[in-house]
């Protein structure tokens, strides 16, 4: 791509612009209507095709039957790859994404982000496919996982109601006893926080088991650090199942590290 850039010629500058644009891939998420929006940004590069695939995303196939060539399509663009997929996560359009898109993206190359974040999150926790945590172990493997983000989308479809507590526990402590414990305890830190009720407010169901798992998660990781929605958690009066998970969190990341 370097040499390509310091050539000239016009066949030199369409190889540079399709293989060297940088582009900026978010997923915002709207309330209250609870859908999320992708979006792939990219200075213009005077190839149509080229500006179309990095620009605004869109359902481009209804029925899903060109999914496939995503991948194949942007090999190491795998995030705005993601990106085009992911407007066929909804719940009537699930199904075309099977774990072999996936799977291809996890395999190429670029960066990670959260785009393909919320892909692994909304199949790490389905109860049909339980395979599908191999993606993920995959990519942990390579070093190339955004675990935090990972438990940022994990939480965000929960709170949608598009995954359930039990699926999402179930894909996390999957993915620990697999081999990717300290990436489990990455993603479960970061969707606690999203997860934990505000003074008042009534707790999801399940939720302490999502503390016990963290628990678990940080014991075998050796984790410290004090999460604050934990602390405040833990604070709270009573003797609930919530609060006595919390509690043994707490005290465990603000444990001195043994020598």
């Amino acid at each position: 791509m370097a040499r390509a850039g310091r050539l000239t010629s016009g066949a030199a500058r369409i190889v540079a612009a399709w293989t060297c644009p940088e582009a900026e891939v978010s997923v915002r998420w709207h309330a209250p209507d609870e859908c999320f929006e992708p979006e792939a940004n990219a200075a213009p590069t005077g190839l149509p095709l080229v500006d179309l695939v990095l620009g605004k995303v869109r359902h481009h196939d209804v029925q899903g039957t060109h999914l496939a060539w995503w991948p194949a399509t942007l090999p190491s663009h795998r995030e705005v790859a993601a990106a085009h997929l992911l407007p066929y996560l909804l719940p009537s359009y699930w199904s075309p994404v099977l774990g072999d898109e996936v799977t291809r993206l996890v395999r190429a190359e670029g960066p990670v982000g959260s785009a393909l974040a919320l892909l692994l999150a909304r199949m790490l926790a389905d109860p049909r496919r339980p395979e599908e945590v191999e993606p993920v172990l995959e990519l942990a493997a390579r070093g190339e996982l955004p675990a935090a983000e990972l438990g940022r989308q994990l939480a965000l479809l929960l709170r949608v109601g598009r995954v359930r507590m039990g699926e999402l526990v179930t894909g996390l402590d999957t993915l620990a006893r697999e081999g990717g414990h300290a990436q489990a305890w990455q993603a479960t830190a970061a969707a606690l926080p999203l997860l934990l009720p505000a003074t008042g407010k009534r707790p999801r169901h399940g939720l302490a088991g999502l503390l016990a798992l963290a628990t678990t998660l940080a014991t075998w990781c050796g984790a410290r650090g004090e999460i604050p929605e934990v602390r405040d958690t833990a604070a709270r009066a009573g003797s609930s199942d919530l609060v006595r998970e919390a509690r043994r969190l707490h005290a465990l990341l603000t444990a001195p590290k043994e020598a």
